[in-house]
């Protein structure tokens, strides 16, 4: 019986040590903090869009399929986003510019995998054409 109760034990603690190697695999799984993973996409678009003071330019289109994306402001000078496309010409500045979230110089901005329609660049009222850099994941 005593034979029995030791393998027993053996048994016991090799089925412990297994799932704690198991329970180790996941947690690497989720990163460092418990960060989880985030799909963006399968296949990734990269462009470079001109953005200029009158118009409203289209950074990115309106997709479903877009699960994320990230719009690089690659000037010094201050861009904004937001919805509004259209031309303004002096004295009237772009709504984008009144009312749009801006992008300061050599920062990015994230839609962050939920905004599905079209976001629209405009630089800033006395820069004229602006650089921007986009990337964003398409799911197929």
């Amino acid at each position: 019986m005593e034979k029995f109760d030791k393998m027993i034990r053996w048994f016991v603690l090799g089925v412990l040590l297994c799932a704690l190697g198991n329970i180790a695999m996941l947690d690497a799984e989720t990163g460092w903090e418990n960060a989880t993973r985030k799909s963006i996409g399968e296949t990734i678009t990269v462009a470079s869009v001109d953005v200029d003071s009158f118009t409203g330019t289209a950074l990115f289109s309106a997709s479903f399929k877009r699960p994320d994306g990230s719009v690089f402001n690659n000037s010094a000078f201050t861009i904004w986003v937001g919805t509004v496309t259209g031309t303004y010409s002096a004295p009237y500045q772009h709504p984008n510019i009144t009312t749009g979230f801006p992008v300061l110089a050599s920062s990015t901005f994230r839609l962050d995998g939920s905004y599905t329609g079209v976001l629209y660049g405009t630089s800033d009222a006395t820069r004229g054409t602006i650089n921007v850099r986009t990337i964003s994941g398409t799911v197929q």
